[in-house]
């Protein structure tokens, strides 16, 4: 019984150094102006693109071997925010003074309930981690708002997700994620 223990001692110690390893192993394979994601060895950017629409920016992100950011974790939630939080030129302010970032890759199914019935990611990932302001998805003012960007209620931390219409033209950036 203590050779067993051992064993699976030895053999997680063993383990948990290869995936440190694996995190080493991937770094330095983005392209440059792009940053690695230690968790998933993905290359994301913030972009600045004025008057796209979600879906002009999802064809631009396919036209570079990516797509718009899927987000499925905190970590990885900060980690992107890091790329154009601090940033004015990333964000629109609206006229009641919330600020709008950058797209990423959230969408609605069509046809799900309203407001926040049928969310996802449109790599057909998991959409489990979410981080909605705390009034959203709402699809507010009588529009229908089928996809995800940021947003900073007042122009003020913290940073969040907003539901917005796909043809929005005032978005100013997107975020690329490259696997």
């Amino acid at each position: 019984m203590k050779k067993i223990i051992l064993f699976i001692a030895i053999f997680t110690v063993f383990c948990q150094c290869c995936k440190e390893d694996d995190r080493i192993n991937c770094n330095n394979i983005c392209s440059e102006g792009f940053s690695q994601f230690e968790q998933n060895c993905h290359c994301y950017k913030a972009v600045l693109q004025s008057g796209l629409n979600w879906g002009n920016a999802q064809a631009q992100c396919e036209a570079q071997g990516g797509y718009l950011a899927t987000i499925t974790s905190e970590k990885e939630n900060q980690f992107i925010m890091e790329l154009f939080e601090d940033n004015p030129e990333y964000w629109f302010v609206d006229i009641v003074g919330n600020a709008l970032g950058p797209w990423i890759g959230g969408i609605q199914e069509s046809g799900a309930e309203e407001p926040d019935g049928g969310w996802g990611w449109q790599t057909g990932e998991e959409f489990e981690y979410q981080d909605w302001s705390s009034h959203d998805p709402d699809n507010c003012c009588g529009v229908n708002q089928n996809r995800i960007q940021f947003i900073r209620d007042g122009n003020i931390p913290p940073t969040n997700w907003t539901d917005v219409e796909n043809f929005a033209g005032f978005v100013k950036s997107y975020i690329i994620e490259i696997e």
